[in-house]
């Protein structure tokens, strides 16, 4: 008999390189500490160096510095009775990230006595948003590298996300918007039918690792991953039944998650004023004014801090829905 060579396991498709989550995870992390090192600097990233601090930032690390030296925990997970005192405080007000500070307290004994987050969160956060818009891109586009990679970069550079680099931390991870939609995209697909079980795990996680990051763009997050589960419903992949019970057990989730991230728990920060004052107005898609540039005479201003935060829509897409 002839005698045949072994060759070895076949490699999946899926695993080829250029094609593997490694290859996108590694890429991602090349591209997001890239982009921040190029804005933001090396001192940014340095844990233990403090001295770039102001504004807003301040108030973050000042929480999270009195969150940590608190030898006590509370429930809900980011309450103190160091801020706030004598009533205490969630640092949930202070946009202070619980998924990120409730780990970081338990290795508190582990970091340096100066610690500060920020730059790498904006590590992380930059990385997440390359590494789901290519697999958003990828699922989109299919195995063409280059179009992936040139795609997942504009969402990189977008000026919403930089913009949020001058202080707000907490909403630079505009990443969960990206793996919604592409969660989305899976319900909707008809070139490949989703593995619905595996895309509600997956949307539930994202819903709850969404309302312990941020409410504001929870809201945005969960809005489209409801719209995921009815769009399933409706192309005959869900019943409705169990499309009722995905929506209920997602409501559940949030719920527990807001609860132990000191979202429900209102304290003494939480009725302070912003809630109103920083809004937008209806005309900020058609004009903007940022940078003190209007399209318009004038602009009807509702309150002082009502700002279009970028949603111009621009030239080019007004004119197409024109």
């Amino acid at each position: 008999a002839p005698r045949v060579e072994s060759r070895g396991p076949v490699r999946p498709a899926q695993l080829r390189p250029g094609q593997s989550i490694a290859f996108d995870l590694m890429l991602s992390l090349l591209a997001g500490a890239s982009y921040i090192l190029l804005v933001l600097g090396p001192g940014v990233v340095n844990p233990s160096n403090v001295s770039w601090l102001h504004g807003d930032p301040v108030n973050y690390y000042v929480g999270w510095g009195m969150y940590r030296q608190d030898p006590n925990w509370h429930w809900p997970l980011t309450f103190t009775n160091r801020i706030g005192y004598p009533a205490g405080e969630s640092l949930a007000v202070l946009d202070a990230v619980p998924l990120l500070i409730v780990p970081l307290k338990l290795l508190s004994r582990c970091l340096p006595p100066v610690f500060q987050y920020f730059g790498l969160l904006a590590i992380a956060a930059f990385s997440l948003q390359f590494f789901f818009g290519m697999r958003l891109f990828r699922f989109l586009f299919g195995p063409d590298l280059p179009a992936v990679i040139l795609s997942s970069a504009f969402l990189l550079v977008s000026p919403p996300l930089t913009a949020r680099l001058s202080g707000h931390y907490s909403l630079i991870n505009q990443w969960l918007l990206v793996a919604a939609v592409l969660i989305y995209g899976k319900a909707v697909s008809r070139r490949k039918p989703p593995d619905v079980r595996r895309l509600l795990y997956s949307a539930g996680t994202l819903a709850a690792c969404s309302v312990a990051i941020n409410p504001y763009l929870a809201l945005m997050t969960v809005a489209i991953l409801v719209s995921s589960i009815a769009a399933l419903f409706l192309l005959d992949r869900l019943s409705i039944r169990r499309a009722a019970a995905a929506a209920a057990g997602m409501a559940i989730t949030c719920l527990l998650a807001a609860w132990a991230a000191g979202l429900l728990t209102p304290g003494a920060m939480a009725q302070t004023g912003g809630f109103r004052l920083y809004s937008m107005g209806l005309l900020s898609f058609i004009s903007p004014i940022a940078f003190g540039f209007s399209l318009l005479r004038f602009r009807l201003l509702a309150t002082s801090g009502q700002l279009e935060g970028f949603v111009y829509l621009g030239a080019g897409m007004l004119g197409l829905g024109s």
